[in-house]
């Protein structure tokens, strides 16, 4: 059997169902390493990042909302759209990382071994909360206009687990901003207030359909 070819970045521009979408933007899909898809300041890698995060949340859509479709888009805005029924959601995509940390910083050092490593610091309550609200208002501050979702993309390690209510006591302000604001962490979704597009869908923690057997999977982890 061949190696799949990389899909080319304009391919992603029409609508697809949420795992089609999903299947063309992993890591193995790239044939690259997990760190470099993530971690790497390759701005191919970023687009990619986009539609993976977009093809996770649409699966969250799906499952807990309505069926839906998602794409990415190729300009500076929106970062993604997904289509529910009749409406376009057009939304943007940001990545929230250790504050300390810079994209590429790892490549400047030799690895050894076959196993990538790096220094880990698990954010408190208070941390988790503090990075999520800067994450947001930098986006906010960009002033994107009346009609745009925000998906923010958790990209660190905590020591528990990621208080919401703390979240959205932080966040208050911004709650107008955004059309609808959603967290992807981990293996779950949540949206941080009701909003008219999505009701109350997701308001706490919910699982990413088939996400957590999907990376079991990739990590050779067996349930016993």
């Amino acid at each position: 059997m061949g190696i799949m070819p990389e899909p080319n970045i304009h391919e992603l521009a029409r609508f697809y169902d949420p795992d089609e979408m999903h299947s063309k933007v992993t890591p193995e899909t790239l044939h690259i390493p997990d760190h470099v898809f993530f971690r790497s300041s390759d701005l191919k890698y970023q687009k990619y990042r986009e539609a993976w995060g977009a093809s996770l949340l649409a699966r969250g859509v799906l499952a807990y909302f309505k069926p839906c479709e998602v794409r990415l888009c190729e300009g500076d805005f929106p970062d993604f759209e997904i289509r529910a029924g009749e409406v376009v959601h057009p939304f943007e995509f940001t990545e929230v990382l250790e504050p300390e940390y810079r994209r590429g910083d790892e490549y400047k050092k030799e690895r050894t071994g076959p196993i990538y490593s790096r220094e880990v610091k698990f954010a408190n309550v208070g941390e988790a909360v503090k990075w999520i609200f800067e994450g947001i208002k930098r986006k906010a501050e960009k002033r994107y206009g009346p009609g745009t979702h925000l998906l923010v993309y958790v990209d660190f390690q905590v020591a528990n687990a990621i208080d919401l209510a703390l979240v959205r006591k932080r966040c208050k302000r911004y709650e107008t901003t955004f059309k609808s604001m959603w967290l992807l962490f981990g293996f779950g979704i949540a949206q941080l207030f009701p909003s008219d597009e999505f009701g109350t869908v997701c308001l706490k923690w919910s699982e990413i359909p088939g996400y957590l057997e999907e990376s079991k999977k990739r990590m050779g982890i067996k349930d016993f």
